[in-house]
């Protein structure tokens, strides 16, 4: 009698199948669990000293540093982003020497960011936010007007070689305009034409009758109610310094002077001479790559919507 070879069940097979398909199955399910649970991290601690924590208090005298990594802070409400208090030490401190140079010629920068070029905070005031992009800069610190002292003091005007008024004397009621960016002769004085104002002296010679006097002040402006320099002599001759605003009749800056000659007599009248010392003026910087071919910086100025710029070195003060 034969013996017949038992059957396997295919259920046992089937069994197996399934339990390894579960087991598939609850290993992803078990893997996505994982993964939303590290998504919704606990805020990281650190004791003082160690890297900074976040939406925990960092308590101690220990120094807490972020290093190699962006700190960012948001808000859209109307307190401060953020708020840093110390009552006998700084607020807030930007290492020297932060940016590697200046303007910046490489690098992402959008308005508003802030370098450190040697002591001297720059915002970024415009730029497209690309990577490498042109960007134009405004210096933080020394916002005033800043002197630019001239290598030598230089004539910009002479009442002698005054041709447009006849190389003739100011007399009492005339008011002249003097361009201070060039010289009687037309040469460039070295005054930029978005100065704002500038340093210098103001020389009469050869007064006529006993009183008199000149009013200077800014182009677009006629200057009266006070006096810059005077003579209480015929044939009297002096200097006198200097510090006027520029202007012209616009309103906008384009290194013009007005001089204007007041006197009881009708018949007073003076050669004067203008000498310039230096110019104040504002700095902004532009940087990105077309900067890269010069290594000065650019200054520039916008002049009745135009943009003017001369190449500088930063000044460092």
């Amino acid at each position: 009698m034969s013996q017949e070879t038992p059957v396997q069940s295919t259920d046992d097979q089937e069994d197996r199948r399934v339990s390894r398909r579960r087991m598939m199955r609850t290993a992803a399910a078990a893997t996505v669990a994982g993964t939303a649970a590290a998504a919704v991290a606990t805020p990281a601690q650190a004791a003082p000293g160690d890297p900074v924590r976040i939406d925990a208090p960092n308590e101690g005298s220990g120094l807490t540093s972020l290093t190699g990594s962006q700190f960012r802070v948001t808000l859209n409400g109307q307190q401060a982003a953020i708020e840093a208090n110390n009552a006998i030490g700084a607020q807030l401190l930007l290492g020297v020497n932060q940016a590697p140079e200046f303007p910046p010629t490489t690098g992402q920068y959008y308005p508003g960011a802030i370098v450190n070029w040697q002591g001297q905070l720059f915002q970024c005031i415009e730029s497209d936010g690309a990577a490498n992009s042109n960007t134009r800069w405004s210096r933080l610190t020394n916002t005033g007007p800043v002197l630019n002292l001239l290598p030598h003091p230089i004539r910009v005007y002479a009442s002698t070689n005054d041709p447009a008024s006849s190389n003739a004397k100011i007399r009492a009621g005339q008011l002249r305009k003097i361009d201070t960016t060039r010289t009687p002769t037309g040469a460039d004085s070295g005054v930029p034409p978005w100065a704002d104002s500038v340093l210098g002296t103001v020389q009469l010679y050869a007064t006529e009758t006993n009183t008199g006097y000149l009013a200077l002040g800014s182009g677009d402006i006629q200057p009266s109610g006070y006096s810059t320099t005077v003579w209480s002599a015929p044939g009297f001759s002096g200097v006198t310094s200097f510090t006027s605003k520029l202007g012209d009749p616009e309103g906008a800056n384009f290194g013009r002077l007005s001089v204007a000659c007041y006197s009881a007599a009708s018949t007073a009248r003076t050669h004067f001479f203008v000498d310039i010392v230096g110019y104040y003026d504002y700095d902004y910087f532009v940087g990105g790559p077309a900067a890269a071919a010069s290594p000065d910086a650019t200054s520039l100025r916008r002049v009745g919507g135009r943009t003017v710029k001369e190449a500088r070195t930063p000044r460092t003060r």
